[in-house]
């Protein structure tokens, strides 16, 4: 039905002897509704003396649905929100879609320009090897990770890539915080270690007063002798170490 105007004016003007294409393609409608396409043939005869027209048609649905099947596929590049390219042997860059921009920013370059010489390096010895490789481009304040992918027999590479600036920032966030982590825990190791210097130091200082003093002083914990000093143990008639342990009582 949308192509109905269409075939019906080319078929006037070619009984009305005006000049019209002979070939053209239009959609047909079946009788269960779906649609297909015909390349059709036309030609000017006469029928019982009058001017009519012959037609020839070829169903060619497969044909327009392969072509409109390459032409998205010629698209996805274009429409990919990541970056895509293909560099040759000589660092040309052959393709590049939208998204590779910040990239083309970043090597001062253009589609059919060359990439930098230490690019150009990557790109021959990834063709060289045969083998895919993985690579890091700085497109600051982007990140992107390209897998290069050789294609030996045409001498060109694809590049395939991916945005990883959210996970370079929560990578570098996380490692601020480890550090930070790491900082708290020094301090605070520090601290407790000057603690325990104090701690000692006054231990020493209590131990010594404690042996300079003549009155007995001892210390106890659960009914028994823990520490005592010289003065008690004489006043006891004990040796110091044989007081550790005996009872008060």
């Amino acid at each position: 039905p949308d192509d109905r105007a269409l075939v019906a004016e080319h078929m006037r003007r070619r009984i009305a002897g005006e000049e019209t294409v002979s070939n053209y393609e239009f959609r047909l409608q079946r009788r269960d509704g779906t649609i297909v396409w015909v390349d059709s043939h036309a030609a000017l005869v006469n029928w019982d003396g009058q001017p009519a027209s012959l037609s020839w048609m070829s169903d060619i649905t497969r044909r327009k649905q392969a072509e409109e099947q390459i032409r998205s596929l010629a698209r996805f590049p274009d429409e990919n929100p990541n970056p895509m390219l293909r560099i040759a042997e000589d660092g040309v860059v052959l393709y590049a879609n939208e998204a590779s921009e910040p990239v083309l920013r970043l090597w001062d370059c253009e589609p059919q320009g060359r990439v930098p010489e230490s690019f150009r390096g990557l790109i021959g010895q990834v063709l060289s090897a045969g083998q895919m490789a993985e690579v890091e481009v700085d497109c600051s304040p982007e990140t992107y990770s390209f897998v290069l992918t050789p294609v030996v027999d045409a001498r060109y590479v694809n590049l395939y890539g991916r945005n990883m600036t959210s996970r370079k920032r929560a990578e570098q966030a996380l490692r601020r915080a480890h550090e930070e982590l790491e900082s708290r825990v020094r301090e605070r190791t520090a601290e407790l270690a000057k603690a325990n210097e104090a701690l000692r130091n006054s231990e020493r200082r209590l131990g010594i007063l404690a042996e300079a003093t003549f009155e007995g002083i001892a210390i106890s914990e659960h009914g028994r002798f823990v520490d005592t000093n010289e003065p008690l143990a004489h006043m006891l008639g004990y040796g110091r170490e044989e007081l550790l342990g005996k009872p008060i009582q």
